[in-house]
């Protein structure tokens, strides 16, 4: 691979990575504010009830934001939302150090693929429909019937709506950086 090739790899998949920053970001910080707000309210709220129905009601609640939280920081974290600041800050003085450069950027690019396309698989969305009922029936067990259906309801709208905006835009980019190295080509079009 020329030096040249290697340079155009790595600005393709930099501006790739700088496109879909400011939707990452926004999607990350607004969910992960959602999360961490549900948690430290859900759990506030249920050590200061003396409403044993509102405390059976927010402490499942509180378990599925934590999960939301764990998500977003401890499984395999949003780097998009980071754009290519991790990969310009690489060293690229010398060829070896440009083609680690490629290398790690094409890992970036690759991972965020991976995350992009999880959200399109059928486990994730049994999980989230498994998940809610279950906060659902710990709600119904220990509370009021109406709490635990809006429990499930508001749970799995909301697991859903954080799925389907996750961004998606990692997945066609390593589909067209794929097709780049293949055909020495790729769509100009960034979102």
């Amino acid at each position: 691979m020329s030096d040249a090739e290697i340079d155009r790899r790595i600005d393709f998949i930099e501006r790739r990575l700088d496109a879909s920053k400011l939707h990452a970001r926004i999607w990350y910080w607004s969910w992960m504010t959602v999360n961490v707000g549900g948690v430290v309210g859900l759990s506030v709220g249920s050590a200061l009830t003396d409403d044993g129905d509102m405390r059976a009601s927010y402490i499942p609640q509180a378990a599925l934001a934590a999960l939301g939280v764990a998500d977003l920081t401890v499984l395999p974290p949003l780097e998009v939302r980071l754009g290519a600041g991790p990969i310009r800050g690489l060293p690229e003085a010398t060829r070896a150090q440009r083609l680690e450069k490629l290398e790690r950027a094409e890992a970036v690019l690759r991972g965020n693929a991976e995350r992009a396309e999880s959200r399109r698989s059928w486990m994730l969305h049994i999980a989230n429909f498994g998940l809610n009922p279950a906060a659902g029936a710990a709600t119904y067990f220990t509370g009021r019937t109406s709490d635990a259906l809006i429990s499930f309801g508001s749970g799995w709208a909301g697991g859903e709506l954080y799925i389907w905006t996750e961004p998606g835009a990692p997945a066609r980019d390593w589909r067209e950086y794929q097709r780049l190295k293949t055909h020495g080509s790729a769509s100009t079009g960034l979102r």
